[in-house]
């Protein structure tokens, strides 16, 4: 299991530098698009608009995400059962896989330009 967030935790990286290009509001997940990677989201996400934290359900949540859209990743990483994403605007982006986050059997996929879907369970 270490192993594989090593390795989750090692293809993050790939993100950097990379533009946030798009943001699909689904019924009840998301899905971030980047010029060459994705994700699928169906749980909990945050965002940090530079100290004011809001997350879904909350009244600026779309506003805030959407404030992301075109700019560049400069940091990605999973700790703590979240995957952080910061970008050149000072904006974070927080996507949780914590248990009591769940709706469903998965958190997340991670589509990565060079290896199948990866799903975080």
């Amino acid at each position: 299991m270490k192993e594989d967030f090593e390795f989750f935790n090692n293809l993050l990286k790939d993100l950097v530098g990379q533009r946030l290009s798009s943001i699909t509001f689904i019924l009840d997940y998301w899905q971030l698009g980047f010029d060459d990677f994705g994700f699928s989201v169906m749980t909990t996400i945050k965002v940090d608009g530079v100290g004011e934290i809001v997350r879904d359900g909350d009244r600026d949540f779309r506003n805030r995400l959407c404030e992301c859209i075109t700019h560049n990743v400069v940091q990605a990483q999973a700790a703590n059962d979240v995957v952080y994403i910061a970008f050149d605007n000072g904006y974070k982006i927080e996507l949780s896989f914590r248990k009591e986050d769940y709706v469903g059997p998965e958190a997340l996929h991670f589509f990565h330009p060079r290896l199948p879907s990866i799903m975080v369970v």
